[in-house]
């Protein structure tokens, strides 16, 4: 299988560890601590690797135009997407909130409408099929665990999670055209990103929170390990896979497969018990997006 296949394999399977972990560290910190402190951790470990690889921890010689869609796409999708996606998992459990983040493609190809792209009754299929399982597992009997209010609450911050994903995802591969690399392309995001969520910080002023709740009981190495492997290994490697695959659409396809990981690995550590319907949803969704990605 080439590298570009496996990469997206392995990123999948990252970001479902990585989001379970999330979930157990969500009980004591807030999303936007969690997002700072994964994002601080994605800058400087791949800054660093970049630097012993390539000998240079920022990628030089890149044209403004695509440093700026590169440093949009960080503000939008790592800033504000994941703060959001980190508040879903808080709500709702991060097998829900991962399917949920899924459905980005969804979004990718409606955003595609409003630039004259056609929308084929393949892509119309998959749109439907995509919502048709996210709709299964979400809206399950939960047998109490979740309010109402919690589950609204979770599923509108995953919805604007998959937004920001997709505007991302689109004006990142917008950058990445001019041939920058994908670990180039990754510090350039997450520094953005977490420039961000620095501005964010000192202009609410909770900043000084964040930081006592990174602080107890060691929070903050949690999400440093976490952010190695959702973030360092999963960033990178999604950013290889649409890179290097033989088309976006197989590599789109194989980066969703993450809430079919999921499920096992919660089901197994007892995080949250896999139903028949669930299982039954999320393929269903994951075959949705299979046919939005396959062109």
């Amino acid at each position: 299988m080439p590298i570009g296949e496996i990469s997206a394999i392995v990123a999948a399977l990252a970001w479902a560890i990585g989001s379970l972990l999330y979930g157990f560290i969500g009980k004591r910190a807030s999303a936007a601590a969690m997002n700072a402190g994964k994002l601080l951790t994605g800058v400087v470990v791949l800054a660093t690797a970049r630097a012993l690889w390539m000998g240079s921890a920022w990628p030089a010689g890149t044209r403004a135009r695509e440093m700026a869609l590169l440093a949009i796409s960080g503000l939008i999708g790592l800033a504000v997407g994941d703060t959001a996606y980190f508040g879903a998992i808080r709500a709702i459990g991060a097998p829900r909130a991962l399917l949920m983040l899924s459905g980005a493609p969804v979004i990718a190809t409606l955003i595609g409408l409003g630039m004259d792209e056609p929308l084929t009754a393949r892509d119309a299929a998959g749109i439907v099929v995509t919502l048709a399982g996210i709709g299964m597992v979400i809206y399950r009997r939960n047998g109490g665990e979740l309010s109402r209010a919690m589950l609204v609450r979770g599923v509108a911050l995953a919805a604007l999670a998959a937004l920001c994903q997709a505007v991302g995802a689109i004006l990142a591969r917008m950058g990445m055209k001019q041939g920058m690399d994908p670990l180039g392309a990754s510090v350039v995001r997450l520094a953005v990103g977490l420039a961000g969520m620095a501005v964010l910080g000192w202009g609410s002023g909770q900043s000084k929170g964040w930081l006592s709740e990174l602080g107890r009981e060691r929070t903050w190495m949690k999400v440093a390990g976490a952010a190695l492997i959702g973030t360092c290994v999963g960033v990178f490697l999604s950013l290889v896979a649409l890179a290097r695959s033989r088309s976006v659409g197989v590599a789109s396809t194989l980066l969703a497969t993450s809430p079919v990981f999921v499920l096992p690995i919660a089901h197994a550590f007892k995080i949250e018990r896999a139903s028949l319907r669930g299982v039954a949803g999320t393929i269903l969704a994951v075959a949705g997006v299979g046919l939005l990605a396959w062109r």
